[in-house]
């Protein structure tokens, strides 16, 4: 199983990562990039492999356990040409995107869907952007995004068997 999720960026430049890190604190999480990942498009596609610690969820499997985890990123340059949604706002912030970012998740491990949905809903709040669903079919914009995708990851996990969770330590 692998889930995509896309995020609409006016830019990428600044101090990005360590914005994104504090929210994941912010939401009782500890999350350690691997230190040769800078967000940057022209260097980091590919694999991101993510130290991770869960300190505030209902799933027994996190109970503090330092684990891997991670997801796929790539980027590619966007221009807006024409209306998306039907809602106008995301419209009109989509027109000052000039970057998708890429997230793929897959099922092993189990976290990787979490780390995933968080960077994005993050990382759409932390620049100003835009989330795209396409499972959802949904544009959303970031504290919408981080609502969905906190429920998606909920599921998610309240679904997948006990005997099938995989945690990489």
């Amino acid at each position: 199983m692998s889930i995509k999720v896309t995020i609409y960026v006016p830019s990428l430049a600044g101090e990005v990562l360590p914005k994104i890190a504090a929210r994941f604190r912010d939401l009782g999480m500890e999350c350690q990039f691997d230190q040769q990942f800078l967000l940057n498009a022209s260097t980091d596609s590919g694999m991101v492999s993510v130290r991770l610690r869960v300190h505030d969820s209902d799933m027994p499997q996190y109970a503090n356990i330092d684990m891997l985890s991670g997801f796929e990123i790539s980027f590619k340059d966007f221009q807006y040409t024409s209306p998306v949604s039907v809602n106008p706002a995301i419209n009109q912030k989509l027109k000052s995107c000039t970057n998708l970012v890429i997230i793929r998740m897959h099922a092993n491990p189990t976290s990787s869907m979490r780390t995933g949905c968080y960077f994005a809903a993050f990382l759409a709040e932390v620049c100003d952007g835009i989330v795209y669903t396409p499972r959802s079919d949904q544009y959303l914009q970031a504290p919408q995004a981080l609502e969905q995708l906190s429920q998606d990851v909920a599921k998610y996990e309240m679904e997948v068997p006990p005997q099938d969770w995989m945690i990489v330590r």
